[in-house]
Formats: structure tokens, sequence, C-alpha cells
């Protein structure tokens, strides 16, 4: 069904101009990869660390930034996300038990991935190789 309306969407042009179709189908195997990943991952946690919400958000973030940007996407989400939990843990003296939601995370990653993951790719390739 997401597949269906991301088509839609990209046949039209209205909400996501820059994601053809061609990107779409390019994409696709990121997007599976990315979303098996974390079912993995929801398993291998029995349902306590990730919840199902974020298999649908992380597809979604490979369908439109294929494999280095939603790459980018994801670390951003996963460095943000233990940052402020580390904040949080250390604010409220909780480092057991506190729950801090991925998706609000993987929306940061996804919107700063689409705007600056070549800048941020350039960047890496810069520190690392110089």
């Amino acid at each position: 069904m997401l597949l269906f309306i991301l088509i839609l969407l990209t046949t039209t042009g209205t909400i996501l101009p820059f994601l053809t179709a061609q990107n779409l189908f390019e994409n696709l195997p990121a997007a599976l990869t990315y979303s098996f990943l974390t079912a993995g991952l929801i398993i291998l946690s029995r349902g306590r660390g990730l919840g199902s919400g974020d298999i649908g958000l992380v597809y979604l973030i490979g369908i439109i930034l294929g494999w280095t940007g939603g790459l980018v996407a994801i670390l951003i989400a996963i460095y943000s996300a233990a940052a402020v939990g580390l904040v949080l843990a250390v604010a409220n003296r909780k480092f057991k038990g506190l729950i801090v939601p991925l998706v609000p995370f993987l929306v940061l990653g996804l919107l700063i991935a689409t705007a600056f993951s070549t800048n941020i790719i350039e960047l890496y390739n810069h520190l690392l190789y110089s």
C-alpha cells in the first residue's frame, strides 16, 4: 500500500518532486534492507528496544534517500536519540528503564539527511582521508 502511494505521488510529482519512479525502484533494495534489519532488531530485543512503527519510517527513509543518504539519516537518528537519552538519564538520575522514542529522531535524521547528506558525506570523507 505504501509503495503504491509513493508511486502515485512520484508520477504526479505533487508532494515528492525529487523522487522519480526510477529512483523509487533504485532505492527499493535499500528500503527493504533497512526494514528487515529493523525488524530483526525488534525480534532480537523482544519488542523492548524498537517498535513496529520504526519499520515503516525506516522503509520510507530508504525509499527517499537510498543507501548512503538513508545510512546518514539513520545514524543521525541513533546518535541524537542516544545524546538526548543520556541527558535525560543524567538529569533524572535514572539510567535503567528510561524510554526514548526513536520516531522523532528518525524524522529529524530524514530532514537533515535530505538537506545535507552530500555535505555530511563529503565532510566525513575529508576528515577520514586527509
